[in-house]
Formats: C-alpha cells, sequence, structure tokens
C-alpha cells in the first residue's frame, strides 16, 4: 500500500482531533495516551 500525501494528511487531522477531543473528557487522562497506536513513537 503506498502512503500519499493525503492520506498522511487525514491520518494526522483525525489524530489530532482525537486527542483535541480526548482532552475535553473528564475520564480521559495522560495515560490513555499511551493506548493511542503511534503516540509516542519516534
Amino acid at each position: 500500500m503506498k502512503n500519499s500525501r493525503r492520506d498522511f494528511i487525514k491520518k494526522v487531522t483525525t489524530g489530532a482531533a482525537v486527542i483535541s477531543f480526548g482532552g475535553v473528557l473528564p475520564g480521559f487522562s495522560a495515560k490513555s495516551y499511551n493506548n493511542i497506536l503511534g503516540a509516542i513513537e519516534k
């Protein structure tokens, strides 16, 4: 599967939306960010 710029932008915007929405929810703490795949990858 070839990764295109469009796919990359979709993934980044989806990830940013999940993290920003998760910050609003009280049950979504900093510890839960470790459960998000790719959140801490370098």
